[in-house]
């Protein structure tokens, strides 16, 4: 995490219950961003990012009006998206592996289970913007390659070819 300056990035946090929306905010400004915006739900935050852009955005997933399944997935497929390649981290109490896989599916860059740990987020916001995986555009999707970049690649005999 020391190759971030965590006090030049800029954070959207979207998430409706304000317990959480303090506990997140003041887990950035602990690590020393200044520079942290919240939102309610997704569309209030889409609306936000059309006025000023972010670095990253911190999206919980149960949400009234759009959750942030839908607000990943507006930002990676909208024409007036202002930045389909937002680095965004699902920060979720909801771990059913349907609800990841659609996160997934939508463009989510990483997911992070609520209760939340500083160290945890921070290493996954860092990982995000650190080591980006590449975006892949198909007829369906457009987001970050869903498989994370082996640090040493198998080129042996059982390799997979898909």
């Amino acid at each position: 995490m020391a190759n971030i300056d965590w006090r030049r990035l800029s954070v959207l946090v979207v998430e409706d219950n304000r317990y959480m929306t303090a506990l997140v905010s003041t887990i950035m400004r602990s690590a020393g961003v200044r520079d942290i915006r919240t939102a309610v739900n997704g569309a209030l935050a889409f609306s936000l990012l059309k006025d000023r852009p972010v670095d990253v955005a911190l999206v919980d997933q149960l949400m009234d009006v759009m959750d942030g399944v839908t607000f990943t997935r507006t930002v990676r497929t909208d024409p007036e998206s202002p930045d389909a390649f937002l680095p965004i981290v699902l920060v979720s109490g909801c771990c059913e592996s349907g609800m990841v896989r659609r996160a997934i599916d939508a463009g989510i860059n990483d997911v992070v289970i609520k209760p939340v740990a500083p160290k945890t987020l921070l290493t996954h916001i860092a990982r995000t913007l650190l080591v980006p995986r590449p975006y892949v555009k198909t007829t369906s999707f457009f987001g970050p390659n869903r498989r994370r970049p082996a640090a040493t690649p198998y080129n042996g005999s059982n390799r997979r070819n898909d």
